[in-house]
């Protein structure tokens, strides 16, 4: 059996916090299975979400990437559009790479990769300005169609999704992940994981 790439992103996660992260059964699995970087790492400036992870998923530093914020510059306006999709970036992606090496790929929540046409199962980080509003049309301009076929993934795990507010969008993006792993060479997954070691289904299927 081919092994499988699985990358996998914390949001605001410290060095420090490691020796905790190892007594939480779940992280315990994943620490002793996978491998990680001790001692900390160098952060992009200026260290936001998204242009970290624009850097991991690309190997370049923001000047090349094109990310330099979480939000796009738009003066006046109280609520601007973030860098959701793929378009914005100025630099291939390791999935970009990937799928032109023919590998099958995937990426559930990870920023700036909305829209990638080189991602073959994709849910995109998207939300709407305000959580009254069904998050779903908007996520949906940022997946690829099979994501949304009849008896697939999202369809499966579209209740999940009754607010863009935490725990409701990361137990979708689990949801998402265990029911793609099975299908892909290399997975990213970035998720706000609120809950403390929530149960990840996806360790099971590697």
């Amino acid at each position: 059996m081919k092994k499988k790439l699985v990358v996998l992103s914390v949001d605001s996660l410290f060095d420090e916090d490691m020796e905790f992260l190892k007594t939480l059964p779940n992280f315990k699995k994943i620490l002793d299975q996978g491998c990680y970087a001790e001692g900390g790492m160098r952060s992009v400036y200026p260290s936001f979400t998204y242009p970290a992870h624009a850097s991991i998923i690309t190997g370049t530093w923001p000047e090349f990437h094109g990310i330099y914020h979480n939000e796009k510059l738009d003066v006046g306006n109280p609520s601007p559009d973030w860098y959701w999709y793929h378009k914005d970036l100025k630099v291939d992606t390791i999935l970009d790479v990937a799928h032109r090496q023919g590998l099958t790929t995937a990426c559930v929540g990870w920023p700036c990769m909305g829209a990638d046409p080189n991602v073959d199962w994709l849910v995109a980080e998207i939300w709407p300005e305000n959580d009254k509003v069904d998050p779903r049309p908007i996520l949906k301009t940022g997946c690829s169609e099979n994501m949304f076929e009849a008896g697939g993934v999202m369809e499966r795990h579209w209740h999940k999704l009754r607010k863009t507010t935490q725990p409701f969008m990361d137990q979708m993006m689990v949801g998402a992940s265990c029911a793609v792993i099975s299908r892909i060479y290399c997975l990213f997954i970035w998720l706000i994981w609120i809950i403390p070691d929530m149960p990840m289904g996806f360790m099971g299927r590697l």
